[in-house]
Protein backbone atom coordinates (compact mmCIF):
# COMPACT_ATOMS: atom_id res chain seq x y z
CA UNK A 1 0.00 0.00 0.00
CA UNK A 2 3.08 1.98 -0.10
CA UNK A 3 4.12 4.52 2.48
CA UNK A 4 1.26 5.90 5.25
CA UNK A 5 1.75 9.38 4.55
CA UNK A 6 0.02 8.40 0.64
CA UNK A 7 -3.10 7.55 2.81
CA UNK A 8 -3.16 10.74 4.68
CA UNK A 9 -6.71 11.89 4.22
CA UNK A 10 -8.61 15.39 3.61
CA UNK A 11 -12.37 14.84 4.99
CA UNK A 12 -14.16 13.22 1.98
CA UNK A 13 -12.01 10.30 1.62
CA UNK A 14 -14.25 7.57 3.36
CA UNK A 15 -12.47 4.55 2.47
CA UNK A 16 -9.46 2.55 1.59
CA UNK A 17 -8.83 0.42 -1.91
CA UNK A 18 -6.39 -2.30 -1.49
CA UNK A 19 -4.41 -1.84 -4.61
CA UNK A 20 -3.84 -4.40 -7.52
CA UNK A 21 -2.73 -7.74 -6.60
CA UNK A 22 -3.39 -11.13 -6.67
CA UNK A 23 -5.85 -11.86 -3.75
CA UNK A 24 -6.58 -15.84 -3.59
CA UNK A 25 -4.35 -18.70 -4.16
CA UNK A 26 -4.80 -20.01 -7.88
CA UNK A 27 -2.97 -23.54 -7.16
CA UNK A 28 -4.23 -24.70 -3.52
CA UNK A 29 -7.44 -26.37 -4.61
CA UNK A 30 -5.53 -28.03 -8.05
CA UNK A 31 -3.06 -30.48 -5.99
CA UNK A 32 -3.65 -32.91 -3.88
CA UNK A 33 -3.96 -32.03 0.37
CA UNK A 34 -2.65 -33.00 3.08
CA UNK A 35 -4.60 -31.35 6.16
CA UNK A 36 -3.91 -31.71 10.43
CA UNK A 37 0.08 -32.26 9.82
CA UNK A 38 1.79 -32.30 12.49
CA UNK A 39 6.27 -31.70 12.57
CA UNK A 40 8.30 -29.72 10.40
CA UNK A 41 7.73 -32.54 7.63
CA UNK A 42 4.84 -34.34 5.98
CA UNK A 43 5.12 -37.54 3.62
CA UNK A 44 2.90 -38.48 0.41
CA UNK A 45 3.25 -42.50 0.13
CA UNK A 46 3.44 -43.75 -3.51
CA UNK A 47 2.78 -47.40 -4.85
CA UNK A 48 4.49 -47.83 -8.45
CA UNK A 49 2.34 -50.20 -11.28
CA UNK A 50 2.80 -53.65 -11.58
CA UNK A 51 2.47 -56.55 -14.50
CA UNK A 52 -0.13 -59.45 -13.60
CA UNK A 53 1.47 -62.81 -13.28
CA UNK A 54 0.26 -66.31 -15.30
CA UNK A 55 -0.86 -69.09 -13.50
CA UNK A 56 0.56 -71.82 -16.18
CA UNK A 57 -0.05 -75.10 -13.66
CA UNK A 58 -2.35 -76.84 -11.57
CA UNK A 59 -1.54 -76.17 -7.72
CA UNK A 60 1.22 -74.07 -8.95
CA UNK A 61 2.11 -72.26 -5.83
CA UNK A 62 1.84 -68.07 -6.15
CA UNK A 63 4.53 -65.32 -6.72
CA UNK A 64 4.15 -63.05 -3.52
CA UNK A 65 5.40 -59.80 -5.43
CA UNK A 66 6.27 -56.57 -3.14
CA UNK A 67 5.12 -53.59 -4.48
CA UNK A 68 7.34 -50.52 -5.39
CA UNK A 69 6.98 -48.22 -2.95
CA UNK A 70 8.42 -44.36 -3.01
CA UNK A 71 8.18 -41.77 0.03
CA UNK A 72 8.06 -38.12 -1.43
CA UNK A 73 8.49 -35.63 1.80
CA UNK A 74 7.41 -32.16 1.83
CA UNK A 75 8.76 -29.81 4.05
CA UNK A 76 6.93 -27.09 5.79
CA UNK A 77 8.09 -23.58 6.36
CA UNK A 78 6.04 -20.91 8.90
CA UNK A 79 5.20 -18.07 7.39
CA UNK A 80 3.89 -15.00 8.02
CA UNK A 81 3.10 -11.27 7.76
CA UNK A 82 2.78 -8.19 10.57
CA UNK A 83 1.80 -4.80 9.90
CA UNK A 84 1.12 -2.67 12.79
CA UNK A 85 -0.86 0.92 12.47
CA UNK A 86 0.61 3.53 14.13
CA UNK A 87 -1.78 5.91 16.66
CA UNK A 88 -0.69 9.07 14.66
CA UNK A 89 -1.34 7.14 11.52
CA UNK A 90 -4.83 5.94 12.65
CA UNK A 91 -5.43 9.88 14.22
CA UNK A 92 -4.98 11.32 10.14
CA UNK A 93 -6.96 8.57 8.31
CA UNK A 94 -10.51 8.99 7.63
CA UNK A 95 -11.00 5.37 6.99
CA UNK A 96 -10.27 2.64 9.56
CA UNK A 97 -7.59 0.59 7.75
CA UNK A 98 -7.46 -2.26 9.80
CA UNK A 99 -9.50 -4.20 7.63
CA UNK A 100 -7.82 -3.68 4.34
CA UNK A 101 -4.48 -4.69 7.01
CA UNK A 102 -5.59 -7.59 7.12
CA UNK A 103 -7.14 -8.73 3.83
CA UNK A 104 -3.30 -7.84 2.29
CA UNK A 105 -1.83 -9.82 4.80
CA UNK A 106 -4.35 -12.72 4.21
CA UNK A 107 -3.40 -12.48 -0.01
CA UNK A 108 0.55 -12.50 1.12
CA UNK A 109 -0.56 -15.67 2.42
CA UNK A 110 -2.55 -16.81 -0.23
CA UNK A 111 0.27 -15.83 -2.83
CA UNK A 112 3.29 -17.74 -0.91
CA UNK A 113 1.03 -20.96 -1.21
CA UNK A 114 1.17 -20.39 -4.74
CA UNK A 115 4.93 -19.90 -4.93
CA UNK A 116 5.53 -23.07 -2.51
CA UNK A 117 3.82 -25.01 -5.36
CA UNK A 118 5.35 -23.88 -8.07
CA UNK A 119 8.61 -24.58 -6.52
CA UNK A 120 7.85 -28.05 -5.24
CA UNK A 121 6.71 -28.65 -9.40
CA UNK A 122 9.73 -27.99 -11.26
CA UNK A 123 12.30 -28.08 -8.36
CA UNK A 124 14.18 -30.37 -6.10
CA UNK A 125 11.84 -33.74 -4.71
CA UNK A 126 12.87 -35.43 -1.58
CA UNK A 127 12.81 -39.09 -1.32
CA UNK A 128 13.50 -42.05 0.78
CA UNK A 129 12.95 -43.29 4.21
CA UNK A 130 13.62 -40.23 5.42
CA UNK A 131 13.49 -37.90 3.17
CA UNK A 132 17.31 -36.61 2.41
CA UNK A 133 17.70 -38.05 -1.13
CA UNK A 134 17.02 -35.33 -3.41
CA UNK A 135 16.22 -35.12 -7.58
CA UNK A 136 15.24 -32.52 -9.98
CA UNK A 137 12.97 -32.78 -12.45
CA UNK A 138 14.23 -35.43 -15.17
CA UNK A 139 14.49 -33.85 -18.84
CA UNK A 140 12.25 -36.24 -20.09
CA UNK A 141 9.20 -34.23 -18.17
CA UNK A 142 10.29 -30.72 -19.31
CA UNK A 143 9.75 -29.32 -23.14
CA UNK A 144 12.53 -27.01 -24.53
CA UNK A 145 12.55 -23.66 -25.84
CA UNK A 146 13.53 -24.17 -28.97
CA UNK A 147 11.48 -27.43 -29.64
CA UNK A 148 10.17 -26.07 -33.57
CA UNK A 149 13.71 -25.39 -34.22
CA UNK A 150 14.05 -21.41 -32.65
CA UNK A 151 12.84 -19.79 -29.76
CA UNK A 152 9.42 -19.72 -29.85
CA UNK A 153 6.73 -18.99 -26.99
CA UNK A 154 3.70 -21.26 -26.04
CA UNK A 155 2.46 -22.80 -29.39
CA UNK A 156 0.02 -25.62 -30.38
CA UNK A 157 2.74 -27.71 -30.90
CA UNK A 158 3.84 -27.90 -27.25
CA UNK A 159 0.61 -28.24 -25.57
CA UNK A 160 0.47 -31.31 -28.26
CA UNK A 161 3.91 -32.41 -27.03
CA UNK A 162 3.11 -31.76 -23.21
CA UNK A 163 -0.33 -33.70 -23.75
CA UNK A 164 1.44 -36.33 -25.25
CA UNK A 165 3.85 -36.85 -22.42
CA UNK A 166 0.78 -37.10 -20.06
CA UNK A 167 -0.11 -39.91 -22.38
CA UNK A 168 2.97 -41.69 -22.59
CA UNK A 169 2.86 -42.05 -18.60
CA UNK A 170 -0.56 -43.37 -18.58
CA UNK A 171 -2.07 -41.00 -16.45
CA UNK A 172 -5.57 -41.25 -15.99
CA UNK A 173 -7.29 -39.11 -18.08
CA UNK A 174 -9.64 -39.01 -15.24
CA UNK A 175 -7.34 -36.91 -13.31
CA UNK A 176 -7.54 -33.25 -13.92
CA UNK A 177 -4.98 -31.81 -15.39
CA UNK A 178 -3.52 -27.95 -15.18
CA UNK A 179 -1.45 -25.73 -16.87
CA UNK A 180 -0.43 -22.85 -15.60
CA UNK A 181 0.92 -19.87 -17.95
CA UNK A 182 1.74 -16.43 -18.08
CA UNK A 183 0.25 -13.10 -19.66
CA UNK A 184 2.63 -13.37 -22.55
CA UNK A 185 1.80 -17.48 -23.17
CA UNK A 186 -2.07 -16.08 -23.30
CA UNK A 187 -0.98 -13.80 -25.91
CA UNK A 188 0.93 -16.15 -27.96
CA UNK A 189 -2.01 -18.71 -27.69
CA UNK A 190 -4.89 -16.16 -28.93
CA UNK A 191 -2.79 -15.07 -31.96
CA UNK A 192 -2.17 -18.64 -32.70
CA UNK A 193 -3.86 -19.22 -36.33
CA UNK A 194 -4.65 -23.04 -36.09
CA UNK A 195 -6.62 -21.29 -32.53
CA UNK A 196 -8.37 -18.27 -34.02
CA UNK A 197 -10.17 -20.81 -36.39
CA UNK A 198 -11.34 -23.03 -33.70
CA UNK A 199 -11.23 -22.07 -30.02
CA UNK A 200 -10.61 -18.68 -29.81
CA UNK A 201 -13.24 -17.75 -27.97
CA UNK A 202 -12.87 -20.66 -25.12
CA UNK A 203 -9.04 -19.03 -24.66
CA UNK A 204 -10.29 -15.48 -25.03
CA UNK A 205 -11.90 -16.03 -21.67
CA UNK A 206 -8.56 -16.85 -20.23
CA UNK A 207 -8.20 -12.68 -20.58
CA UNK A 208 -9.91 -11.63 -17.71
CA UNK A 209 -8.17 -14.27 -15.76
CA UNK A 210 -10.70 -17.22 -15.44
CA UNK A 211 -9.84 -20.93 -15.74
CA UNK A 212 -11.12 -22.55 -19.12
CA UNK A 213 -10.23 -25.92 -20.36
CA UNK A 214 -8.57 -26.17 -23.64
CA UNK A 215 -7.03 -29.82 -25.23
CA UNK A 216 -8.03 -31.47 -21.98
CA UNK A 217 -6.03 -29.01 -19.67
CA UNK A 218 -7.57 -26.47 -16.95
CA UNK A 219 -5.50 -23.25 -18.05
CA UNK A 220 -4.63 -21.03 -14.63
CA UNK A 221 -2.90 -17.57 -15.70
CA UNK A 222 -0.35 -16.81 -13.02
CA UNK A 223 2.30 -13.79 -13.28
CA UNK A 224 4.21 -16.15 -10.19
CA UNK A 225 5.58 -18.25 -12.70
CA UNK A 226 9.62 -18.07 -12.68
CA UNK A 227 11.44 -16.16 -15.79
CA UNK A 228 14.85 -16.41 -16.28
CA UNK A 229 16.83 -14.45 -19.59
CA UNK A 230 13.26 -13.96 -20.85
CA UNK A 231 12.66 -17.98 -20.54
CA UNK A 232 9.50 -18.11 -18.68
CA UNK A 233 8.48 -21.89 -16.86
CA UNK A 234 5.26 -22.97 -17.93
CA UNK A 235 3.50 -25.83 -15.87
CA UNK A 236 1.68 -28.44 -16.43
CA UNK A 237 0.42 -31.39 -13.67
CA UNK A 238 -2.61 -33.37 -12.67
CA UNK A 239 -3.92 -32.77 -9.76
CA UNK A 240 -2.86 -36.02 -7.56
CA UNK A 241 0.80 -35.78 -8.96
CA UNK A 242 2.10 -32.58 -6.85
CA UNK A 243 0.95 -32.49 -2.73
CA UNK A 244 0.01 -29.83 -0.40
CA UNK A 245 0.82 -30.36 2.96
CA UNK A 246 -0.78 -28.28 5.83
CA UNK A 247 0.25 -27.79 9.37
CA UNK A 248 -1.81 -24.74 9.89
CA UNK A 249 -4.10 -23.25 7.59
CA UNK A 250 -4.31 -19.50 7.32
CA UNK A 251 -5.15 -17.27 10.22
CA UNK A 252 -5.29 -13.90 11.06
CA UNK A 253 -5.91 -11.66 14.47
CA UNK A 254 -6.33 -7.73 14.67
CA UNK A 255 -4.98 -6.82 17.93
CA UNK A 256 -4.36 -3.58 20.57
CA UNK A 257 -0.72 -3.66 21.06
CA UNK A 258 0.79 -2.67 24.35
CA UNK A 259 1.81 0.55 26.17
CA UNK A 260 4.76 0.71 24.70
CA UNK A 261 3.76 0.91 21.29
CA UNK A 262 1.39 3.63 22.18
CA UNK A 263 -1.98 0.83 22.29
CA UNK A 264 -1.75 0.68 18.18
CA UNK A 265 -3.22 -1.96 16.06
CA UNK A 266 -1.14 -4.42 14.35
CA UNK A 267 -2.43 -7.31 12.27
CA UNK A 268 -0.71 -10.60 11.76
CA UNK A 269 -1.24 -13.78 9.84
CA UNK A 270 0.38 -16.74 9.35
CA UNK A 271 0.57 -20.48 7.82
CA UNK A 272 2.58 -23.58 8.10
CA UNK A 273 2.97 -25.44 4.96
CA UNK A 274 4.74 -27.27 2.81
CA UNK A 275 4.56 -28.70 -0.96
CA UNK A 276 6.53 -31.14 -3.30
CA UNK A 277 6.23 -33.23 -6.50
CA UNK A 278 4.75 -36.40 -5.90
CA UNK A 279 5.70 -38.31 -9.40
CA UNK A 280 7.38 -36.63 -12.14
CA UNK A 281 5.38 -38.48 -14.72
CA UNK A 282 2.79 -36.01 -13.55
CA UNK A 283 4.89 -33.20 -14.68
CA UNK A 284 5.60 -30.77 -17.54
CA UNK A 285 7.59 -27.99 -17.41
CA UNK A 286 7.64 -25.78 -20.88
CA UNK A 287 10.07 -23.34 -21.61
CA UNK A 288 8.55 -20.32 -23.33
CA UNK A 289 10.16 -17.47 -24.80
CA UNK A 290 8.99 -13.68 -23.67
CA UNK A 291 11.47 -12.25 -25.34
Amino acid sequence: MGNMSELYAVQFADNIQIGVQQLLSKFKDRVKIKTGVTGKSCTFELIGSDDARTKTARHQKAVIDDPSMTRVTAYLDYKYKARQLDPDDELKVVADPKASYTQVSIAAMNRAIDDAIISAINGNKYTGQNGTSSSALPASSKIAVDVSGSNTGLTLNKLILALEKFNDADVDENINKFMAIGPKELSDLLNTSEIQSADYNTLKALVPGKVVQFMGFNFVLSTRLSVASSIRSCLAWAQDGVGLAIGKDITARVKEMDIEDHLSWGTYASMFIGATRIEDEKVVEIACDES
